[in-house]
């Protein structure tokens, strides 16, 4: 077999314009199906056949060591490689990956973005007249579609609940309602059934510590649903309470909750669920979009006066938060892009949810910032919710679809934090 013999347009190949422009003697036209009889120089020294001999990280089943079509670094061994990594070519099937470093022994790759159970991977070396004998590997996704709802669902509120099952508040005509997925799959009865309500949605929902569901719609009220399911009801509602976008726990059962009241800008609030309920405005002004409670402080998503970003507060006591700090100023990096949703990995590690490219970003407890997956994610993160093992949910809108939505899994490869 000639390296390259594919039926990919030349023109898409990197290896073959240099290939052909060392080999001095090869013409290229315009783009056409049919690849080169051959693309080394016959009178050259020929090189010795490359030699496929592994490839990591090896085969799992264990979601937390999957290789990531488009993500994962993959290290290829074996014998005749070219130190140059330009003059090596790594095939996926017919599309080519992105060789990183090289050795005579061993090449890093990026793959692309193919997920297949079997895909056949070879590699070319310049002036090598034939190809590596080929491999089977396996990619896995690194993001996906959940639960494919229809159109006219528009997802938008949704967490995890202890037993891995997904939640969600769709858009529903009438009001309301929470529906459940199991294993990829929306059950045909309602876990909360309609509730009449000129919302037709709960942007945000979380479980509280007994098992209960709370639903936020970014008004002056907050909805219950019962442990196990059933309708809900209103759990607060004016009062001391602004418009509603989200909340944690702590592990006492606290609960903080954040967004924004008009006439104070007070954008924080700790909720005793009692009964009696008690809640309690503190210091933090702004709006605040989304919060996680992670090692005794608060992290929140939002604008504060022109800034967005995210903001940490210690818990300094059962009623009061200590003063904000700017961990990471959205506005500064990315202007315009707002902070919409935030949640930690078990190390610590901030994701924010942005409106904009990049659409998701990991940031370091220091301020270091650098997008997830790029070129991954569609802008558009409203919500997140870490599932029980290493896959984060997430809502999104779906571009150029007149407001349609999404419900997508990812995998982070770590576990959320507590």
């Amino acid at each position: 077999m000639r390296p390259f013999a594919t039926t990919v347009p030349t023109c898409h190949f990197r290896a073959a314009v240099l290939l052909a422009a060392l080999a001095g003697g090869l013409a290229l036209a315009g783009c056409d199906e049919d690849p080169p009889a051959s693309l080394y120089d016959p009178a050259g020294q020929a090189g010795a056949k490359p030699v496929l001999s592994a490839i990591l990280p090896a085969p799992s089943t264990n979601p937390a060591e999957y290789a990531l079509a488009g993500v994962t670094t993959l290290t290829l061994t074996g014998q005749n490689f070219s130190s140059t990594p330009a003059n090596n070519a790594v095939y996926f099937d017919a599309l080519e990956g992105e060789v990183l470093t090289a050795s005579p022994t061993q090449l890093t790759v990026k793959p692309p973005a193919i997920v297949k159970d079997s895909i056949r991977v070879k590699v070319a070396v310049l002036r090598a007249p034939e190809f590596s004998e080929t491999m089977f590997y396996r990619l896995y996704p690194a993001s996906a579609e959940y639960a494919r709802l229809d159109t006219n669902r528009k997802p938008q509120g949704i967490d995890v609940g202890s037993s891995g099952d997904l939640f969600v508040s769709n858009f529903n005509s009438a009001g309301l309602a929470v529906a459940r997925v199991v294993n990829d799959t929306l059950s045909s009865t309602l876990y909360s059934p309609v509730l009449a309500s000129s919302a037709r949605f709960y942007n945000v929902i979380r479980f509280g510590p007994s098992g209960e569901l709370y639903g936020f719609i970014r008004r002056d009220i907050v909805y219950r649903i019962p442990a196990g399911g059933g309708a809900a009801a209103v759990f607060a509602a004016r009062g001391q309470l602004g418009n509603m976008y989200d909340c944690d726990f702590d592990p006492s059962g606290t609960m903080w909750a954040c967004g924004t009241i008009a006439d104070t800008g007070t954008a924080a609030y700790r909720v005793r669920i009692g009964p009696p309920v008690d809640v309690k405005r503190l210091s933090l002004k702004g709006l605040m979009r989304s919060l996680r409670y992670y090692q005794n402080s608060l992290y929140f998503a939002g604008r504060r006066d022109t800034v967005e970003g995210v903001w940490r507060t210690p818990v300094v006591s059962a009623d009061s938060i200590g003063a904000p700090v700017l961990v990471y100023n959205l506005t500064a990096n990315y202007a315009g892009a707002r902070a919409n949703a935030v949640t930690l990995t078990a190390d610590g590690t901030i994701l924010l949810g942005t409106d904009a490219a990049p659409t998701i970003l990991k940031v370091s407890q220091a301020g270091v910032a650098e997008p997830l997956y790029p070129g991954l994610f569609s802008p558009g993160i409203n919500t997140f919710a870490y599932g029980t093992g290493v896959y984060l949910f997430a809502t999104r809108e779906v571009p150029n679809s007149g407001g349609q939505s999404q419900v997508l899994r990812i995998n982070m490869q770590v576990p959320g934090a507590p």
